[in-house]
């Protein structure tokens, strides 16, 4: 019997584990090849997306001189932003069911999210404190975001919450400079946004204090279904392939809008600097009298009308007492921070404890935490 060669025999043995190997490797993809087939085709039309951006105010950017003759800048604009969302009166695509931090006073408009769907669409989305997964916007760190997400307590949420919001800035008038900084821990959500001037109303909302998601995926949001399409003039229509952007924008100094006018003034601030350390915040603000700023007009017996949604879905009212300057700011300047689009509006659900039988109110001053 002969000897077998041995190139014959490695040859051999080679053939044999490059079978191996191309069995190995290509019957995964056979594989999945075949589940693909078995997967019934997306037969529906192409969606629109909705690209949602969010960015400063001129004035907010390049600060402004007011009508009492102070020149306002805005240092640092911080807001947690995210859960946008369509309604389900539309088709649905995808949700963005995830939050920012981000930093707006010196920044161009930055992305929030990208919506996809068809059909006349109520757009929604929520100001909150953020998520510990929120994605960090330009000009923002670590310490921000652990900052904003420790609990505290002031008049307004008196249940406890982290920062929503914040505003620090400062004001110039010849050799007096007086610095503030508003820290708002209520939530907001904003919806039917239309792109009027005219559109939005406030909601006093019944659910302040509510715990902070401690992820992204608690943004959920899985809507009602079978909701009727927004009225004429509300939402976005999102028509097929279509490509529609908008800017959500931050206008700090709506803050300062005190007489109902487009006019923005600063003495009422200037004067609640009780201590004169040169620093003013919203617990200085809540020692100033309303009825020291307005006087008569809707706020003449100093209440403004919520409403709370009742068990039964429908809509409850409920009235705020506007004891203070403070109490102006936090429930009706603050709603009318953000506009959708060049000129537009959304409806702003305000979440506070003030005005409740078990929280706020009483001309209590602000809480510690």
């Amino acid at each position: 019997m002969g000897v077998p060669r041995l190139g014959s025999e490695v040859g051999g043995s080679a053939t044999r584990l490059r079978g191996r190997f191309a069995l190995f490797f290509f019957a995964p993809a056979a594989v999945a090849a075949a589940v693909y087939a078995c997967v019934p085709a997306d037969t529906r039309p192409v969606p629109a997306s909705l690209f949602l951006t969010v960015g400063p105010s001129s004035a907010t950017a390049n600060g402004l001189v007011t009508a009492d003759g102070w020149t306002l800048a805005f240092d640092r604009v911080l807001v947690g932003i995210g859960r946008a969302s369509i309604s389900t009166a539309c088709v649905r695509y995808s949700e963005a069911n995830y939050d920012r931090v981000l930093e707006v006073s010196k920044r161009a408009p930055q992305k929030l999210s990208v919506l996809y769907g068809i059909g006349r669409c109520d757009v929604r989305f929520r100001v909150n404190t953020p998520s510990v997964e929120a994605l960090q916007g330009e000009g923002t760190t670590p310490e921000d975001l652990a900052r904003m997400r420790t609990r505290g307590r002031d008049r307004w949420v008196t249940r406890g919450s982290g920062i929503a919001l914040q505003v620090i800035g400062s004001a110039r008038r010849g050799d007096v400079v007086k610095a503030f900084d508003f820290v708002f821990r209520s939530q907001m959500r904003l919806s039917q946004c239309s792109l009027s001037e005219d559109a939005g109303a406030l909601v006093i909302a019944a659910d302040a204090g509510e715990d902070e998601p401690d992820a992204a995926s608690d943004f959920a949001d899985a809507g009602l279904d079978g909701e009727a399409p927004p009225p004429p003039g509300v939402g976005e229509v999102l028509e097929t392939e279509g490509a529609i952007v908008r800017e959500i924008r931050v206008e700090a100094e709506s803050l300062f809008r005190v007489d109902d006018s487009a006019s923005v003034r600063f003495d009422p601030y200037a004067a609640a600097d009780g201590n004169g350390d040169g620093k003013i915040t919203l617990d200085e603000l809540v020692q100033v009298p309303i009825a020291a700023i307005r006087d008569g007009g809707p706020f003449e017996a100093g209440l403004v009308t919520g409403n709370d949604r009742g068990q039964d879905g429908g809509l409850q009212g409920r009235p705020v007492l506007i004891e203070s300057l403070g109490d102006y700011v936090y429930v009706v300047l603050l709603p009318r921070l953000l506009r959708y689009g060049p000129q537009g509006r959304c409806a702003a659900s305000l979440n506070i404890d003030l005005g409740r039988p078990d929280g706020g109110g009483g001309g209590r001053g602000g809480g510690g935490p």
